[in-house]
């Protein structure tokens, strides 16, 4: 990855300048940054799902929680945002 420096342009034609000298041309730009999981209020506990200290439910390689047959994936699993 790169480092994000700078973002030109106007909106529907932007230009992302990042730290190695490369820029990237986009007509949209998504920051998603800060999101705490909630997957708390889901009251997985009840069905025998256990979660993280920060909410997250606990998962293995293949996306299958601590209750048979229950699968979660995405950002109600992984710290890394989706």
């Amino acid at each position: 990855g790169s480092d994000l420096v700078e973002i030109t342009g106007t909106p529907g034609d932007l230009v992302i300048h990042l730290g190695d000298g490369s820029t990237v041309r986009a007509d949209t730009l998504l920051v998603a940054a800060g999101r705490i999981p909630n997957g708390d209020r889901l009251e997985v506990a009840e069905g025998g799902i256990d979660t993280h200290d920060d909410g997250r439910i606990v998962v293995d390689q293949y996306c299958r929680t601590t209750s048979d047959g229950v699968f979660a994936i995405g950002d109600v699993s992984t710290p890394i945002p989706l």
